[in-house]
């Protein structure tokens, strides 16, 4: 299977107009098969072809002896209570990784994205991300560490060549911000829900969507991925307000975490498609699995997706950002392809996709019936 290189897509080519794998829990590669999320590191994922890594981070142990790591659950103290979560990779193992990364120079043009979210000593992983991520050149001032200013979603593929592109989430980002201006390293990311899109004026990425599965809820992996379908078909209810912007990054959840039942086994049957027809066997399995809604929810509702006409601004909205669970080759593989996906093929999948769900609704239709009948 071939290496992945972004940059092949056009050196010019911005961020918000590619489709790049993310890792969900990027560093939680341990751990039960409740809390386990990735099978690789963070060079092997990247060399996989992730390029987004959504990263966790608590400092655990007390004075000297603390250490930053990630970890993945909802208690003060991950590792006593492993049924809801564990420790994972520290912090200095996956910024080691990320340099290296792009530092190989198989993938110097490549570029790697640390969205630090739910953390906590803000100020201590700003401080070790602008540290770790110097260079090994004898001039101390040399970083791969990303010092660019501005809109984040419309940098191209060359402004950000072999950089690791530091991302806070806005509370992260207000308690560094006075130490960590921009351009030292620093940027911030945002929901676009919240705050709306601001073209000019913001120093990092803003998005739309969400996603993932509450681990409290749906204890088989059924229920699970149910749960996570219906989400994805809220993902984007942008509409025709800030969400339509092209220029907005869209990010679309494909992961099943839980609370008793193993991840890995729930994320093998979502990854597991049928015969597609004339639409790539990849592309009609993604669509079932919420590209469909992430594309339709920010389009204009006057634009129907069944019509050629229309398939110019699907290519337009396709998410720019799947994050996954157990990054591998393959399923980077096949995201990344979704680059090469052409505006009829999309116009196709949408087209069957929306045939299966009326033949679907028709049959539960004639069951509803004959039930009724058998009530009579």
């Amino acid at each position: 299977m071939a290496r992945i290189y972004y940059y092949q897509l056009g050196a010019d080519k911005q961020l918000n107009q590619i489709v790049v794998a993310g890792s969900h829990d990027a560093g939680i590669t341990g751990g039960a098969v409740n809390v386990k999320t990735q099978q690789l590191d963070i060079f092997e994922q990247a060399t996989a072809g992730v390029r987004v890594f959504d990263i966790r981070i608590k400092s655990v142990g007390k004075g000297n002896q603390a250490t930053l790591k990630t970890y993945h659950g909802t208690p003060k103290d991950p590792a006593k209570e492993s049924i809801k979560g564990a420790w994972g990779e520290g912090l200095t193992r996956i910024l080691t990784d990320a340099r290296r990364f792009v530092t190989t120079a198989k993938y110097r043009n490549e570029f790697l994205i640390l969205k630090f979210d739910k953390c906590s000593n803000w100020p201590d992983i700003a401080a070790a991300c602008v540290h770790h991520l110097r260079t090994n050149n004898p001039n101390p001032g040399d970083s791969v560490i990303y010092k660019g200013t501005g809109n984040l979603n419309t940098k191209t593929l060359q402004d950000l060549a072999g950089s690791v592109v530091c991302l806070f989430t806005p509370e992260g980002y207000r308690e560094v911000k006075n130490q960590y201006p921009p351009g030292s390293g620093i940027l911030c990311v945002r929901s676009i829900a919240s705050a709306g899109y601001d073209p000019d004026d913001f120093h990092g990425m803003q998005y739309c969507g969400k996603g993932g599965t509450d681990w409290k809820s749906g204890e088989n992996h059924v229920k699970k991925i149910d749960e996570n379908y219906r989400k994805q078909k809220n993902i984007m209810k942008s509409g025709l307000g800030q969400g339509s912007d092209p220029d907005v990054i869209g990010m679309m959840y494909w992961t099943t975490t839980g609370f008793l039942e193993s991840i890995r086994e729930r994320n093998d049957a979502m990854w597991v498609g049928g015969k597609a027809g004339q639409v790539p066997r990849e592309l009609k399995f993604l669509f079932k699995q919420g590209l469909k809604e992430s594309i339709q929810d920010r389009i204009a509702k006057s634009v129907d997706p069944t019509n050629h006409a229309a398939g110019t601004i699907l290519k337009v909205f396709m998410p720019n950002i799947v994050m996954i669970d157990f990054a591998d080759r393959d399923k980077c593989t096949k995201i990344y392809d979704l680059n090469r996906v052409t505006s009829s093929q999309l116009v196709k999948a949408f087209q069957e996709v929306d045939r299966e769900v009326q033949a679907f609704q028709q049959k539960q239709a004639r069951m509803q019936i004959r039930g009724d009948r058998v009530k009579m």
